[in-house]
């Protein structure tokens, strides 16, 4: 953190991560070199992945008087995955049962860096109106530019009670990851008395092409939030604020897709060697709801604490490519992983006690249920 003078400090900083998996598949068969040579190995080392990140930032702020207050900022990102290839057991064939080896077509090193340069600022036209506005501008190597821009307002009402709310635009880039996964493995599908092969299709590629499914382009959201806070009244304070997320072209895991018997579809699959693919796509527009609330009540020694959070995520629409015609590429069971696979409620209850030297706490937290989606449809509830 350096002082430029004349107000103005900038803030440098440097974050690097890094993360690696590397599988061992143990008491699995691969059952295409079974068939061929009599035996198979029992352990299989079918690869891994690797993710890492640089992220440096250059941050410059300026208060130029009581009233105003501004900051700006660069961020420049790189990024890279990884996909190791698995030894040759676990890829022969269809590869070893239940993880299958990441053959050598699928490994590879992807990297992108981006570009962000950003600015806010916070005006105080009255002693009771603040207005606040920022702006982003970034250029990622492989998806291309974005905008997104944030206005903000608080009003006091009186000296403890304000309202506030704001509006944003959101972008999010798809995953290195998300575009460039690619498997192969031995699935159990009803009818079939042997298990059959299916794959992981990479965004881009000749055979995810062929199915209507492109590469992959950014998320856009729009944001809105309003919202009631009390300041220190008699020892209570709290706010509320209700929110709505709206996320267009959102990046989704498809269900297995499989052509009927004779179709288009079931030759472009049996083309790419498998009878079923899932693949990430822009497919889904959805809408979150929800409501904050945060109480709190201190005497003296004593201070009790409220947090709650409700929600509720629908599915506006689901873009289904042209070449798959009818075929349901989110069936039930994924179109409530993305609605119903997290709490709509969370609500946390504190108690502090503070006597002397000694602190006592007490520390409630209560999560509402979760439910899964059966593959015959019917739910269930799963309870944290």
């Amino acid at each position: 953190d350096l002082d430029l003078g004349k107000e103005w400090r900038l803030d440098l900083s440097v974050t690097h991560g890094k993360n690696i998996i590397d599988y061992t598949v143990n008491r699995s068969v691969n059952r295409d070199y079974l068939s061929q040579n009599g035996w198979s190995p029992r352990t299989f080392k079918p690869g891994g992945y690797a993710f890492a990140n640089v992220i440096q930032n250059a941050d410059f702020t300026k208060t130029f008087n009581e009233k105003v207050s501004f900051s700006s900022g660069l961020e420049y990102k790189e990024e890279k995955f990884q996909a190791f290839e698995g030894d040759s057991f676990s890829r022969f064939g269809g590869g070893s049962d239940s993880f299958a080896g990441i053959a050598a077509e699928q490994a590879g090193e992807w990297k992108r860096n981006n570009f962000a340069i950003y600015s806010g600022i916070d005006i105080y036209f009255t002693e009771q109106l603040l207005v606040s506005a920022a702006a982003r501008f970034e250029n990622f190597s492989d998806v291309g530019e974005n905008f997104s821009w944030k206005v903000a307002s608080r009003y006091k009402i009186s000296k403890t009670t304000s309202l506030r709310s704001s509006f944003s635009t959101g972008f999010r880039a798809p995953s290195l990851h998300q575009q460039n996964l690619s498997n192969t493995q031995y699935i159990i599908v009803a009818g079939s008395a042997e298990p059959l092969l299916q794959g992981t299709i990479q965004n881009g590629t000749p055979e995810a092409r062929s199915l209507g499914i492109q590469d992959l382009f950014p998320e856009i959201s729009q944001n809105f939030s309003a919202g009631l806070t009390v300041g220190n009244r008699n020892g209570f304070s709290g706010s509320i604020d209700f929110y709505n997320i709206k996320v267009n072209d959102r990046v989704l895991f498809t269900s297995q897709i499989q052509g009927e018997a004779g179709s288009e579809l079931e030759a472009n699959l049996n083309a790419a060697g498998v009878v079923a693919v899932q693949a990430w796509i822009n497919a889904g527009n959805t809408n979150t709801t929800g409501v904050d609330f945060v109480f709190n009540w201190r005497k003296e020694n004593l201070m009790l604490g409220f947090v709650g959070n409700f929600n509720k995520t629908t599915i506006d629409s689901i873009d289904t490519p042209s070449e798959l015609g009818s075929v349901e590429i989110f069936s039930h069971r994924e179109r409530s992983l993305i609605v119903n696979s997290r709490p709509r409620s969370k609500m946390s209850l504190t108690l502090d006690y503070n006597a002397d030297q000694f602190s006592f706490g007490l520390y409630n937290t209560n999560f509402g249920p979760v439910t899964v989606a059966n593959v015959d449809e019917n739910p269930f509830l799963i309870k944290n």
